[in-house]
């Protein structure tokens, strides 16, 4: 049984092909470079069809009609379902008031930490934006936080002074240049909120949470951070994964 998987983002569209209970060539592509769906194509050339495709999208609805049109291309006949956010999915419970307005992306890396046996676990997407959510052992979503990407910090505090960094800086305890304290502060503040919820869900449930980390800045904030935590790339597209299968039991 196999399953092609799409996680449409704010810059990139991520893809894997799910066979059996692991994921197989995996690949990305920025949507905002000209050409990107036809790059698409190409990486699927030649590739079996699959039994059907699981979409999830945060980008324009532009994107969404782009992947459509391509998908339909190369996979004719292949039923395509976008996935949504809802009150529960992949075995979550969302924790929103409102659940539809929870993204379905952060809900899917929810669905992918706890089809993976991860929770009790503090989510983390470092990406365009950086997400922080926790995840109780019994699938519910505790609710969490949104704030900006180390980039935009360091931009926002750009913009705002006279500042002018001739570089993009280097992440130190304590830096010893402007470049390098922007850097190192953006950074160090994630890491610190991130610690900060992951010692308030401790204190909640009574153990420690797994960290689990994804998005662009994943790798590079898991050597910032002064507690172990686990990095997996494709976490949303392995809660894509664990829908698809709950759909066709």
């Amino acid at each position: 049984m196999s399953f092609l998987l799409l996680d449409a983002g704010n810059t990139r569209v991520k893809w894997a092909f799910a066979e059996g209970a692991d994921l197989a060539r995996t690949g990305a592509v920025a949507h905002v470079d000209a050409g990107w769906d036809e790059r698409l194509a190409d990486a699927w050339r030649g590739v079996a069809a699959p039994r059907s495709i699981w979409l999830a999208n945060v980008a324009t609805g532009a994107v969404l009609a782009t992947l459509r049109e391509r998908l339909a291309t190369s996979f004719p006949g292949v039923p395509t379902h976008v996935v949504a956010s809802a009150a529960v999915l992949g075995g979550v419970r969302s924790g929103y008031d409102e659940p539809l307005r929870l993204g379905v992306d952060r809900l899917l890396a929810l669905a992918g930490a706890h089809a993976a046996g991860l929770a009790p676990a503090i989510v983390v997407g470092v990406g365009t934006a950086t997400t922080i959510d926790a995840l109780l052992a019994d699938g519910r979503h505790r609710g969490g936080l949104i704030l900006p990407s180390a980039d935009a910090m360091r931009t926002a505090v750009v913009a705002g002074t006279q500042v002018r960094p001739a570089h993009a800086g280097e992440v130190h305890a304590f830096a010893r240049s402007t470049e390098d304290a922007l850097a190192s502060g953006a950074w160090i503040a994630l890491a610190a909120t991130v610690e900060r919820s992951a010692t308030t869900l401790a204190r909640e449930v009574g153990v420690t949470p797994m960290i689990v980390l994804h998005g662009g800045g994943a790798a590079l904030l898991a050597r910032i951070l002064e507690c172990k935590a686990l990095v997996r790339e494709h976490l949303v597209l392995e809660g894509l994964a664990a829908v698809a299968r709950s759909a066709v039991r």
